[in-house]
């Protein structure tokens, strides 16, 4: 069984020490939550996350999993893609949504959600939904 932490909460001043920390008591990865204050009623923290997971780059080698809870997908693919996260998290009603395929059939939810999970595997990234 793997173990995923998410770094969400993690305060600035003590990041480096808490993914030294979280390292050595055996965890198998990090989970990186983005949010865009649209998709979810919560704050956007895109430029935030954005940042943590640059400096997790630079200190640690665990597989990481970016889990965008934003809509404006191929752009924030884009931007997380380019910091090369292990994976990366999309939610199905945020394409379904965003490509305003609610009342469309299975079939071409189905082909859109194939073409996202594409997009995201031809920037070289695991693509889960």
């Amino acid at each position: 069984m793997d173990l995923t932490i998410s770094i969400l909460d993690l305060k600035e001043d003590e990041f480096v020490r808490s993914i030294y920390n979280l390292e050595e008591a055996g965890i198998n990865s990090f989970h990186i939550d983005v949010m865009d204050g649209k998709f979810t009623e919560s704050k956007n923290n895109i430029d935030d996350m954005y940042s943590k997971l640059s400096l997790l780059n630079q200190v640690s080698i665990m597989k990481k999993d970016v889990h965008l809870m934003t809509y404006d997908l191929e752009r924030n693919i884009d931007l997380f893609s380019f910091l090369e996260p292990d994976i990366i998290t999309v939610h199905y009603e945020a394409i379904i949504k965003e490509y305003n395929l609610e009342k469309e059939t299975k079939e071409k939810q189905i082909q859109k959600i194939k073409e996202v999970m594409g997009y995201i595997q031809k920037k070289g990234v695991k693509a889960r939904n």
